[in-house]
């Protein structure tokens, strides 16, 4: 009887030890677990922050006379920034800014790579701001301020009232002008200036007197003009487009015979 209860008591201390170890066994695997979760954790927050995973190229294309790598720069987004911190959007936004992008987009690429394809404006010609004179485009977008035209050069004598850099008049003169302007071949652009009449908007071109009118169909008018003058004006004639489709051509006075 009480070898039975010994043996009893033994089979009993023996699994106890079992159960033990075996609530023992799985803490750890807890344990290993959970620490493998952390590690991996912090593995992973020093892996993204880490050289490896920096920006390491900045490639821009389309630039110009703007500069979207001093703007990377400038907001902290260059080589060696965690790519993860790098905000595309804000980079977008600040490059725009400058008075000469027109559009832009900027990927980041993954692991270190920035792309940023930049669109720019084309100027025209000149426009007035008060005393001054200022490239301008051809959707009236007011770019820098430059020096005072030329005899032949070609411009808009118009103001363009408070419009700031980087900004576009609303003022449908202004960008009919410009529109007539661009559509002019280079031979009879230069010396080319568009301003205000009494009948809309006039100008001279290659020594005739031209009377636009609205600044409806600009586009037309300068190719209907410039066929007109390519088929051969008398010097000096006046050019009536105020409507386009039916130009009209009057003779400069006729000057008197001298005596005998």
């Amino acid at each position: 009887m009480e070898q039975s209860e010994v043996a009893m008591d033994s089979r009993l201390a023996e699994r106890r030890r079992g159960v033990s170890e075996d609530n023992a066994r799985r803490r750890l695997k807890w344990v290993l677990i959970a620490l493998a979760v952390v590690l991996s954790v912090a593995g992973g927050a020093w892996l993204i922050q880490s050289p490896v995973l920096s920006i390491r190229t900045v490639e821009v294309s389309g630039a110009v006379r703007s500069n979207p790598d001093a703007i990377v720069d400038r907001l902290e987004s260059g080589v060696g920034t965690p790519t993860i911190k790098v905000n595309s959007a804000e980079l977008r936004q600040a490059i725009l800014e400058d008075p000469w992008v027109r559009d832009v987009r900027v990927s980041v690429l993954w692991p270190g790579t920035i792309v940023v394809d930049v669109i720019e404006h084309d100027p025209v010609t000149v426009a007035q701001r008060g005393g001054d004179w200022f490239s301008i485009t051809v959707d009236g977008t007011i770019v820098e301020k430059v020096d005072a035209p030329g005899a032949s050069d070609h411009a808009v004598a118009i103001d363009v009232g408070d419009t700031a850099v980087g900004e576009s008049t609303a003022d449908a003169d202004v960008i009919g002008a410009v529109a007539f302007i661009e559509n002019l071949p280079d031979d009879l652009r230069m010396g080319t200036v568009v301003q205000r009449g009494d009948a809309g908007l006039v100008t001279a071109v290659a020594g005739h007197l031209v009377i636009l009118g609205g600044s409806r169909d600009m586009a037309m008018k300068a190719k209907v003009l410039t066929a007109l003058i390519a088929d051969g004006l008398k010097p000096g004639v006046t050019v009536n487009l105020l409507s386009p489709s039916r130009p009209a051509v009057s003779d400069p006075e006729p000057q008197p015979e001298p005596e005998g």
